[in-house]
Parts: C-alpha cells; sequence; structure tokens
C-alpha cells in the first residue's frame, strides 16, 4: 500500500523484464527513504507464479487459463475524473513556452495557480488539437493513473482540465 492511500496501488506491466525494472527502480527509492541502516534488501517478496498454477490433479493445462479476469465497466470512461480534485478551471493553467512533445502533444513550461492564490511552475502535457476521441480517452487514462502516486520522488499530477 502506498502511504496516506486509501486504496493499495496496482501496477500492471507488460513483461516480467518491466515488472523487475520497475521493482528495482522502487527498491532504490525506498532504500534512499531509509533513515536507519537495515540488512533488508527489497521490499518485494517474490513469488513464483508458475508453481501457484500447476493443477492438483497433475495434468496439465494452458498458462494462460488463470490470467483472465472479468473486466467490469464500474467506473465508466475516463473522460471525467474521478474526483473533482483533481479538475482545473483554464484560468488556472498560463502556458508558456514550449519544452517538448510528448505521445499526445506539446509539453510546456507553465504556471498554476491554486484556489489559494498560490502560483506553482509546471509541466503541463497537452493533447494534440483535432485528436480522436480513443486517444483523448487514453489521455485522460494516464491523467487518472497519475492521480494515484504522491511521492517526493515521482513526478506528481496537479490536475487536469476536460
Amino acid at each position: 500500500s502506498v502511504c496516506e492511500a486509501t486504496e493499495a496501488l496496482t501496477i500492471t506491466c507488460a513483461s516480467l523484464v518491466e515488472a523487475e525494472s520497475l521493482a528495482h527502480l522502487l527498491d532504490g527509492y525506498w532504500r534512499l527513504e531509509q533513515t536507519v541502516p537495515t540488512k533488508v534488501t527489497s521490499i518485494w517478496q517474490r513469488t513464483d507464479s508458475r508453481k501457484q498454477r500447476e493443477p492438483k490433479d497433475g495434468k496439465t493445462r494452458s498458462v494462460l487459463s488463470d490470467d483472465y479476469a472479468e473486466i467490469v465497466d464500474e467506473d465508466g470512461d475516463y473522460s471525467t475524473p474521478t474526483t473533482k480534485d483533481y479538475e482545473l478551471a483554464r484560468w488556472q493553467i498560463e502556458l508558456g513556452e514550449i519544452i517538448g512533445e510528448g505521445q499526445f502533444g506539446d509539453v510546456h513550461c507553465g504556471t498554476c495557480t491554486l484556489v489559494s492564490g498560490q502560483k506553482l511552475e509546471v509541466a503541463i502535457k497537452t493533447c494534440k488539437p483535432g485528436s480522436d476521441m480513443a486517444t483523448t480517452e487514453v489521455f485522460l487514462e494516464e491523467a487518472y493513473i497519475m492521480q494515484q502516486f504522491e511521492h517526493k520522488h515521482i513526478v506528481h499530477l496537479v490536475g487536469v482540465c476536460t
């Protein structure tokens, strides 16, 4: 679980190599945070998922049979944030110069004016003008995933404008 989070964080990776790489990265951050030296070398306890899949009757079966789960569309789509805390009004965002280009569009340097009046320097990801609904959906899905991260060593989401 993530500190101060109400729900457990779930991360899905496309491959075992990706998962191990991410686990290694997070282990590194965890070790940086330790104020007292410890003999624990990793926060992860790896299980051999193949052993769990062996049927008790000794018959072989497809390795993929346990990998599928019913996908329930409880949340609808990602076109609106699940919590309004992340919704920003367009007046709160001031675009600056383009500092790069991402998968969905340009990335700008800019400022975000919080409701309290405080101004934050931020990077602003944009969705290309004229993007189809599928692209916009994936863009907002990424924002939904990003709002679950809150750590000083990981970039965090301030908000979205829909």
